[in-house]
């Protein structure tokens, strides 16, 4: 495994000979519910994006999440399409390997790497139709197992094989990680049964006092 991504980060350094992006970007982390209120239980989408870019060569970035809630990757999709001919942008295979990614409490690494003259385009176009069309560079789906809070990490964790590589040249991180707070609550009926149970458990302390 380590062999793979040696060798990814050896064909990103073929490409990106030019140095280090005059502009700089940042990873973008975004929830398809809000971050601060996942429902136990629940599946929810991370989207891993870039800030100002929406043309690249390849990616290698680390995903990390931590804190005392606990969640279970159950998916990934690519988002990033490519085009080698004008016209067509479809889908590509990439890599998610959770095994790959420096030490962590859970982490997974995402990654593409595809020569001149294709691009990867995050900007959801496609004609392939895809099954999540939309912007970013890849997602990922996790399913909340625990209440509490926590904390997604995402960019180079890792500095011997991530990056970004633009048309011509690496695309500088800055900052290089990108953190987003979350945290995992009942679910709305959940949290609303525990209420009308105190409710009700109060009214009888009340009505006992009183009798």
């Amino acid at each position: 495994m380590q062999k793979r991504w040696c060798l990814v980060a050896a064909l990103c350094l073929g490409i990106g000979l030019g140095g280090a992006s005059a502009s700089a970007t940042q990873v973008t982390l975004s929830t398809d519910v809000p971050a601060m209120a996942i429902p136990l239980g629940a599946e929810f989408t991370l989207t891993v994006d870039l800030d100002d870019v929406d043309e690249i060569r390849a990616y290698t970035l680390d995903v990390a999440w931590s804190g005392v809630a606990t969640l279970d990757l159950v998916g990934a999709a690519q988002l990033a399409c490519g085009q080698s001919i004008p016209g067509t942008c479809t889908a590509l295979p990439f890599t998610v390997d959770p095994l790959g990614a420096p030490p962590a409490p859970a982490t997974a690494r995402a990654g593409l790497l595809i020569l001149p003259p294709t691009s990867l385009f995050l900007d959801g176009r496609t004609n392939d139709p895809a099954v999540d069309p939309r912007q970013g560079l890849f997602s990922l789906t996790f399913r909340a197992l625990t209440l509490g809070t926590g904390t997604f990490d995402a960019g180079i964790l890792d500095l011997r094989v991530d990056g970004v590589i633009g048309i011509d040249d690496f695309v500088a991180l800055d900052p290089a990680v990108t953190t987003v707070s979350f945290e995992v609550v009942p679910e709305p009926g959940t949290a609303q049964l525990v209420l009308f149970t105190a409710a009700a458990a109060a009214l009888a302390r009340r009505r006992g006092r009183a009798a």
